[in-house]
């Protein structure tokens, strides 16, 4: 039996994805991808810094094959965002005490 690391697992899923037709693009290209670590740093747990992917274009909402960074936001902050990606407007997601909004130029 062969083992596949994390990322290797990520890209045969985004790949898979690529090669399904959907309307003038492919399934990924109408999807959000959302992968996350749970914490930054493992021997700290931190959240600083810490790294997110997103893949697919969400029907065009989402531009790709950009590195984005937000000093000081929250993960909450990203996951409004990917709420408006969806057309749903609410202001925060989770605890409001640790989201500011969606973030800008997303």
């Amino acid at each position: 039996e062969e083992h596949h690391g994390v990322v290797e697992q990520q890209a045969y899923l985004l790949d898979q994805m690529a090669g399904v037709p959907e309307g003038d693009g492919t399934l990924l290209d109408n999807s959000v991808v959302l992968f996350i670590n749970e914490t930054s740093r493992g021997n700290t747990h931190s959240h600083v810094d810490m790294p997110f992917m997103l893949a697919g274009k969400a029907s065009g909402a989402l531009r790709t094959g950009r590195y984005l960074k937000y000093d000081g936001a929250h993960h909450n902050d990203l996951l409004t965002s990917v709420l408006h990606l969806f057309g749903l407007e609410d202001p925060t997601f989770g605890d409001a005490r640790f989201c500011n909004g969606p973030l800008p130029g997303l």
